[in-house]
């Protein structure tokens, strides 16, 4: 690595978005002569002292790349990789750490620890790279807050930053876990010097993906790191010394040849329904008080063998946590944190106060395609976080009381409101609606949909509401449909037509679908029937929310012409129901520049 790149990534300014650079290492990589290094340095140093002579350069860059999100998180160039470390400081600053590797030709292979940090969770500023790759390389981990000092690491502060996360020998081809620390809030690390201590576990190699949190009742931080199909739990009083405490495992997925990544545990709280309580049909409509009644959520990642489309999963199991054991309410493998096929290893913040919802990130893209998607090669850049949710348990009403098993996720969009702007289209939908709806790939847009019916009759119903993003200057588009039912509603999407040039090995990767959603039910009238429906689209990632965050789902689409106009479509709506839809221009605070 020459003196140049060094510079590059050594770099710091308040100035460098997520829209910028990074940490250019592939500008650096291709310098080859001295004059055009020293050149670099000058420039690299006018940027250090509050220049803004690259910035348009880099600006254009990302404003010629159709597919870049403006909304998401994500680098102008070079490969993201799923998010770690996720906190929020005294400050409330949130800080997002990611794995992140060179696309340039022949790059070093060897991934680093970007980071970034926002004030809201959308508008995130670059820093420094924040464990650098040496002969060790950086994989997944966890970061929290040291408050009490108990790693003797920070004497004389309560905001000390420790960062426990697995590492790879370049050369040894080994794997191990590891500690680095940071005394200035978690901007720079300082590597221990020794490995965690972990020679309980026969298999260290098996290892990985460490996440620690703090107990509050034992007094104790605990980890979960996967070791092939089962999650192993350590606790410490100190980060440093850590011992055995217990294994979970699914006895449904111990014969899985999909071995676990990225485990997470948090506590979680409940939030109350608050409609009409209908045996037959639930959930009812989730949004009332935030109750703390001690459940925990375990999320667990795979790389493969999702039942919904062959690919990479993350499930989650509901329980309880006693300090030592993770006691799940049953053996159920089919609750999954999202519906599509882009959410891979999403990861909660640490740092949230007691019984508030867990907000998370996930990685918006799948392990069985993710090296290959055409923007690597087409526009230098590669990887996409989801947008940030908050989230809850919802205890579903049963008729035979209390059910533990009826517990199950519920993850909304956090902060849209304050994102909201321009009104593209506001319709009310009498007959049939055909309607197109232009935007400019310049910006993301929310569309929102109600749907309420209340039938006078039992005749089965079944209504649609299509939603076709297409291009205006080309043939690619994106096909999504809701189906509502008499009791029941199902949503699809299809980009099999989105991505020219761009070819799935399993086309049922190409689906998104959610089924047998049950609608809302109000409590002034049981008998009506509501459903509501949010598509987030930003050119390159649509995220969807039915019913509030009941079921979410994430799917990435590469077309090579911008999808700028969104065609919607519904047959003639029955007297006794009501159909509203608004498209809505979402303002991108991380990048004003480019607009």
């Amino acid at each position: 690595m020459d003196s140049a790149e060094k510079s590059w990534e050594k770099l710091r300014t308040p100035h460098i978005t997520h829209h910028q650079v990074p940490q250019l290492r592939s500008f650096a990589a291709h310098i080859k002569r001295p004059w055009i290094s020293l050149l670099a340095v000058l420039i690299l140093q006018y940027l250090y002292f509050g220049g803004y002579l690259i910035f348009p350069f880099v600006y254009k860059y990302a404003q010629d790349h159709d597919n870049h999100p403006n909304l998401h998180f994500t680098l102008p160039v070079d490969w993201l990789g799923a998010p770690n470390g996720l906190f929020i400081d005294a400050n409330k600053i949130w800080h997002v750490y990611f794995e992140f590797e060179s696309t340039a030709p022949d790059p070093e292979p060897c991934r680093n620890w970007g980071h970034a940090i926002s004030t809201d969770l959308y508008d995130w500023k670059m820093q420094p790279i924040a464990i650098q790759c040496d002969e060790y390389e950086s994989l997944s981990g966890s970061v929290v807050i040291d408050e009490n000092n108990t790693s003797g690491f920070f004497p004389k502060q309560k905001d000390g930053v420790v960062a426990i996360y697995t590492q790879y020998h370049l050369t040894k081809k080994t794997k191990e876990q590891a500690l680095a620390y940071s005394t200035d809030g978690g901007f720079s690390f300082t590597k221990y010097a020794n490995n965690l201590p972990l020679a309980t576990s026969m298999d260290t190699e098996s290892m990985h993906d460490p996440k620690v949190i703090w107990h509050s009742k034992t007094q104790k931080w605990i980890m979960v790191i996967a070791k092939k199909v089962i999650v192993e739990i350590y606790t410490s009083s100190n980060l440093l010394d850590w011992t055995f405490a217990s294994v979970y495992k699914n006895q449904n997925l111990v014969g899985s040849r999909n071995e676990f990544n990225g485990p997470n545990l948090v506590p979680i709280p409940r939030v109350e329904t608050t409609g009409a309580k209908n045996w037959t049909n639930l959930p009812t409509i989730p949004g009332g008080e935030v109750l703390d009644f001690g459940d925990y959520i375990l999320l667990v990642s795979s790389a493969r063998g999702s039942p919904l489309n062959g690919g990479s999963i993350t499930r989650y199991f509901p329980g309880k946590f006693n300090g030592t054991h993770f006691s799940p309410v049953d053996d159920r493998t089919d609750r999954f944190i999202d519906f599509g096929p882009d959410n891979h290893a999403s990861q909660f913040f640490f740092g949230l106060a007691d019984g508030a919802p867990v907000i998370s990130l996930g990685w918006a893209s799948n392990l069985q395609y993710a090296g290959s998607v055409r923007t690597g090669s087409r526009e230098g850049w590669r990887g996409i976080l989801t947008g940030p949710r908050e989230g809850y348990l919802i205890h579903n009403p049963s008729p035979h009381g209390a059910d533990e098993s009826d517990l199950s996720y519920f993850g909304r969009p956090v902060g849209l409101e304050g994102l909201k702007d321009e009104v593209h289209a506001n319709i009310t939908v009498r007959q049939a609606l055909d309607q197109s709806v232009a935007y400019t790939n310049s910006e993301a847009i929310l569309i929102e949909a109600k749907y309420v019916m209340m039938p006078d009759n039992a005749d089965p119903v079944e209504i649609n509401l299509d939603l076709v993003f297409k291009s205006s200057s080309g043939e690619e588009q994106l096909l999504c449909s809701v189906i509502f039912g008499t009791w029941m509603a199902d949503f699809v999407c299809d980009r099999s037509q989105a991505s020219k040039n761009w070819t799935l090995s399993d086309p049922s990767m190409n689906q998104m679908m959610a089924r047998q959603v049950p609608p809302l039910l109000p409590f002034h009238n049981p008998a009506s029937r509501r459903w509501e429906f949010q598509a987030i689209m930003d050119r390159s990632i649509l995220e969807v929310y039915l019913n509030g965050g009941v079921k979410a789902g994430t799917i990435t689409m590469f077309p090579s012409t911008p999808l700028d106009i969104v065609h919607l479509r519904s047959k003639e709506i029955p007297g006794w129901a009501n159909l509203t839809v608004t498209v809505q221009r979402l303002r991108a605070r991380n990048n004003e520049l480019l607009r």
